[in-house]
């Protein structure tokens, strides 16, 4: 008898921007897996941004470029990359295990010519940022945050008045010394954030935008974007206090919400 073989989807390779992984690839793929959570989801990307998907994958496969500070994240693209070695590589993906699962579904950004600038390659409606990052990051916060009942997370400031204040910086010193194969900066990061009262960022920033799709309340002062911009990242109209110094910010914050 013929043992049947387990069914899968393959998301990757992604080589392009952190921000478009988190807003426009990872999320379809915490989608599919929670509509169809008997498949198995295999994820290639690189080992940083494992936590995007988090408990949701069965496989992780690291992807380590060669020499890729020469290159420039743009889009869904890492432009200077050799758009052959882009297919072989995603090829290699599959020939891996092809074998092994019956993939039911194969999802990569398109990034030939034009088509990286595209937003939304994947269903923009199917997008799902219920991120869930392996335990090993809520370990590393739980020890971090362990003497505070209450806090603020900022990589603007280190200090806000009335409240402890995580700064990031000093965070990802801290990841660096304790983050493994099991954890991340990016995953650590999503567990501190997610247990904050607000966070003091730009939405230029990852961490301000990171904030934006755990629906934390964003004070950002001196914020460049447009309201219309700042819609168009807030798919939950998390509160966002735009304000010309941090104080203003709190005291807004204080005394509305």
């Amino acid at each position: 008898m013929i043992n049947k073989k387990e069914k899968a989807y393959l998301f990757g390779p992604f080589i392009g921007e952190l921000d478009w992984e988190c807003y426009r690839f990872a999320p379809y793929a915490i989608h599919l897996k929670k509509r169809n959570p008997d498949v198995k989801l295999i994820v290639f990307t690189r080992p940083e941004r494992f936590d995007l998907y988090g408990k949701y994958v069965d496989i992780f496969v690291p992807m380590n470029l060669k020499n890729e500070k020469i290159y420039t994240q743009k889009g869904f693209n890492l432009i200077g990359f050799d758009p052959k070695a882009y297919v072989s590589t995603m090829r290699f993906f599959r020939k891996k295990y092809i074998h092994r699962f019956e993939i039911i579904g194969g999802f990569f950004p398109d990034i030939d010519g034009w088509r990286y600038k595209v937003k939304w390659q994947f269903p923009r409606d199917l997008m799902d940022y219920d991120f869930k990052p392996r335990n090993k990051n809520e370990s590393i916060v739980d020890d971090y945050t362990y003497d505070s009942s209450s806090y603020v997370v900022s990589d603007i400031v280190d200090y806000v008045h009335g409240y402890e204040c995580m700064d990031v910086a000093e965070f990802r010193s801290y990841c660096r010394k304790n983050n493994d194969n099991k954890s991340s900066f990016i995953g650590s990061l999503i567990c501190l954030i997610r247990e904050a009262e607000f966070v003091v960022s730009n939405l230029n920033s990852f961490v301000g935008k990171l904030s934006l799709l755990l629906k934390i309340p964003v004070i950002s002062p001196n914020e460049s974007l447009s309201e219309d911009s700042i819609g168009l990242i807030n798919p939950f109209n998390t509160r966002v206090i735009t304000c010309r110094n941090v104080e203003e910010g709190v005291d807004i914050y204080e005394n509305n919400f």
